[in-house]
C-alpha cells in the first residue's frame, strides 16, 4: 500500500490545487456564476462544489458533494466507495479493512462546517479522506460569497462555489474520451519509447481507462488518474487538470498574485545572507524579479533553498544567470523523437544560449519543436559575484536538479542537504481536449559531462538529513566565504515546502519509489 502521506500528498495537490500564499483573509466577492447561488446554510442534499486556484494556468475543478445537517452546522461528503473502487487490487478490495483511517467509507473527501451567524462567519475544515491534519481551512461569510479556503495561518488559498445540483444528472465531460487522449499521449511523447510497451505502463493506462468509466466528476476523475500513477508509474507522476479558462482568470483579479509566486525572496540583515526559497520554477520572469528584490539588499552570500522545488521549467536554469562569473554549461535536453540520436551523438543537440528571460522561453520551444538542446547559460550583466550555497533534498528534480548539477560541477556553489531526487525528467503540458491538459514526463537530461544523473541523486558537498543541521552548515560555509559573522542565538531560517501547492509540482516532477 502507497504510504499514506504520498496518497495525501496527490491528493492535495490534485483536488485541492491552491496557492502557495492567500491574502490578508478579506471576504471578497466573486462576480461569477456562485454570486445569487440559490442555496442556504446549513447545506442538506446534493450540490456541486467547484474549487478555483488563484492560478490562471489551473481551471476550476467542479466535484459532487452530500451534505447533511448537524447540530452545530452540516457534514458534506464525495461520493461514497469510489476511492476504493479506483485504487483497485487487493488495497482497494480490502479498503475498509486496511485503509479506513485514509479513505473513511471510500470517499475522496470530507467538509465539514458550522454555518454563518451574524458578523461570525462559518468555519469548517476540508480535509482528503480521513486524515484530519490534512487539508484546508474554510471560512462561509454568507450564502451569496464564494466559500474561502484558508490554511491553518488564516491566508486564502482558494475559493469554492457551491450549488444545488441534480444527483441524476450525468457528467458534462466526457472521461472516458480523457483517457483515451492519455493513453495515445503516452504513446508518443514518454520521454523513453521502450518504456511504452511495458506491462507497468500498459497497466496505467488501463486503470485511466477503467477509473474514467467510474468518474462522475473533475475531482472523481484526477483521483483516479492519480490512483493510477501511484499504482504503476515509478518515474516520474502524470497529473492531469483543466485548463485555466474565463472563470478562473477573472477569480484571479481579487487576489494579489505577488503573494502566491512560488519564489520568495528574504534577507537576514544580520548575517546579510539572501534567501531564495523556491516551491517551483514556473516563470523566467519570477527568476528576474526575485534576484532584482535580492541584489537591492546588497548581500554578502546567497542561499538558494532548492529542498522542495522540482523545478517543472527550464525558468529554473534563468537563476545560473544571476550567479555566474561566466558561461557555464547547464546540460542536455532531449525527448523521444531524439533521443537514440542524441544519446549516440550527444553533439547532435543544437546549442542554444540562454541569456534573459525571453531567450528561456525561446529553448523551451526549440526543444518542443526540435526534440533536443544543450544549453549554455551566460551571466546577466548585474549577476551577483559572492558565495553561493544551494540547499537539497531528495524532493530536489526536474530542471531544479539539472540547475543544482551546473551550480556544482561548474564550481560555483556548494550543495548542502540531502542528496537529489535522482529524477531529471522535464514534464511538459498536452492538450488532451475539453479543455484539459496531461503532463507527462516528455524530456531526458544529460549532465554537461554528457552523463545521467545518479539514480541515487546528485550527492551534496555537505550531506545531511537533518534540515536545520544542512541549513547551519550552508550558513556557516557563507558567512565564512564572505567574511560576516553570524550571531551565535541566531534562529533558523523558516522552512521551505509549507505551500499548499507544493504537493502538486512534488507528485508532477518527483520519483515515485
Amino acid at each position: 500500500m502507497p504510504a499514506p502521506h504520498r496518497w495525501i500528498a496527490a491528493l492535495l495537490a490534485v483536488s485541492l490545487l491552491a496557492g502557495c500564499a492567500g491574502s490578508s483573509g478579506r471576504a471578497i466577492r466573486h462576480e461569477g456564476r456562485a454570486a445569487g447561488a440559490a442555496h442556504q446554510f446549513p447545506l442538506k442534499g446534493v450540490y456541486r462544489a467547484t474549487i478555483i486556484p488563484p492560478f490562471d494556468f489551473i481551471g476550476p475543478i467542479a466535484g459532487r458533494i452530500s451534505a447533511e445537517t448537524t447540530d452545530t452546522g452540516f457534514i458534506a461528503s464525495t461520493r461514497p466507495g469510489i476511492a476504493w473502487d479506483m485504487i483497485g487490487g487487493v488495497q482497494g478490495f480490502l479498503g475498509s479493512i486496511f485503509v479506513p483511517f485514509i479513505f473513511p467509507g471510500g470517499t475522496i473527501g470530507t467538509w465539514t462546517s458550522t454555518i454563518p451567524d451574524g458578523e461570525t462567519p462559518g468555519e469548517g475544515w476540508f480535509g482528503v479522506g480521513g486524515m484530519k491534519n490534512v487539508g484546508v481551512k474554510t471560512r462561509i461569510i454568507s450564502a451569496d460569497q464564494p466559500v474561502e479556503l484558508l490554511v491553518r495561518e488564516g491566508r486564502r488559498v482558494g475559493l469554492l462555489l457551491i450549488e444545488p445540483d441534480n444527483p441524476d444528472a450525468p457528467p458534462t465531460t466526457d472521461y472516458p474520451a480523457l483517457a483515451d487522449a492519455i493513453a495515445a499521449t503516452v504513446s508518443t511523447h514518454l520521454y523513453d519509447p521502450s518504456l511504452v510497451a511495458t506491462s507497468a505502463i500498459r497497466a496505467y493506462t488501463r486503470q485511466v481507462k477503467s477509473n474514467a468509466k467510474l468518474a462522475r466528476d473533475d475531482v472523481e476523475f484526477i483521483f483516479g488518474t492519480v490512483a493510477a500513477g501511484r499504482n504503476h508509474i515509478k518515474f516520474t507522476m502524470p497529473l492531469t487538470f483543466p485548463k485555466g479558462n474565463a472563470e478562473s482568470r477573472r477569480a484571479m483579479k481579487d487576489w494579489d498574485i505577488t503573494e502566491v509566486r512560488p519564489l520568495r525572496a528574504t534577507f537576514d540583515e544580520k548575517s546579510r545572507i539572501a534567501w531564495l526559497r523556491v516551491d517551483a520554477f514556473l516563470s523566467a520572469h519570477d527568476v528576474d524579479a526575485a534576484f532584482e528584490k535580492i541584489l537591492a539588499w546588497n548581500p554578502a552570500a546567497i542561499m538558494i533553498d532548492l529542498r522542495s522545488a522540482p523545478g517543472v521549467t527550464l525558468a529554473a536554469l534563468r537563476t545560473i544567470s544571476w550567479v555566474a562569473r561566466e558561461p557555464i554549461e547547464a546540460g542536455t535536453w532531449f525527448t523521444a523523437a531524439r533521443r537514440v540520436e542524441v544519446l549516440s551523438n550527444p553533439s547532435s543537440a543544437p546549442t542554444f544560449p540562454l541569456s534573459s528571460a525571453a531567450s528561456v522561453e525561446e529553448i523551451e520551444s526549440a526543444l518542443a519543436t526540435g526534440g533536443a538542446a544543450r544549453i549554455t547559460v551566460t551571466p546577466d550583466p548585474r549577476a551577483f559575484a559572492g558565495p553561493v550555497a544551494v540547499l537539497t533534498s531528495k524532493r530536489t528534480s526536474a530542471s531544479a536538479e539539472s540547475l543544482a548539477c551546473a551550480l556544482q560541477s561548474s564550481g560555483r556553489a556548494r550543495l548542502f542537504g540531502q542528496s537529489s531526487a535522482g529524477k531529471p525528467l522535464l514534464s511538459r503540458p498536452f492538450d488532451i481536449g475539453q479543455g484539459w491538459t496531461f503532463w507527462l514526463a516528455a524530456a531526458d537530461y544529460r549532465t554537461p559531462a554528457g552523463e545521467p544523473i545518479p539514480a541515487s541523486g546528485l550527492k551534496p558537498d555537505f550531506e545531511s538529513s537533518n534540515r536545520d543541521t544542512a541549513a547551519k552548515a550552508a550558513e556557516k560555509h557563507l558567512a565564512e566565504a564572505a567574511g560576516v559573522t553570524l550571531e551565535p542565538a541566531k534562529p533558523s531560517q523558516p522552512r521551505s515546502g509549507s505551500s499548499i501547492l507544493s504537493p502538486f509540482f512534488r507528485a508532477l516532477n518527483q520519483g515515485q519509489n
